[in-house]
């Protein structure tokens, strides 16, 4: 069983909007290299609006639109804030 550490885990509604993240850290393997998983989220209703994340074999990246869009990841701090600022501009254009 692999050790992991929880990063962060939290969700958050305002609105019709909800942000959930998470985030771990664990042994870095040939599945994994970063040796980290996460997924923070931006969804309104039902519908991803906007998703930065990672998957087994497969390198970070943000979800836009229905599309996906590499994403170079440095630490959680950095994506968190990212993150972020891609959020407050999704909202302005929802408006």
């Amino acid at each position: 069983m692999k050790k992991f550490i929880i990063v962060i885990n939290k969700i958050a509604k305002f609105g019709d909007y909800i942000i959930k993240l998470a985030g771990y850290r664990f042994e870095k393997s040939e599945k994994n290299e970063l040796g980290i998983k996460y997924s923070f989220v931006l969804i309104k209703g039902s519908k991803r609006i906007l998703g930065y994340d990672n998957h087994e074999n497969k390198r970070p990246h943000i979800h836009r639109n229905d599309k996906e869009h590499p994403y170079n990841f440095t630490d959680f701090e950095k994506a968190l804030d990212d993150f972020y600022k891609d959020v407050k501009g999704t909202l302005k254009k929802q408006k």
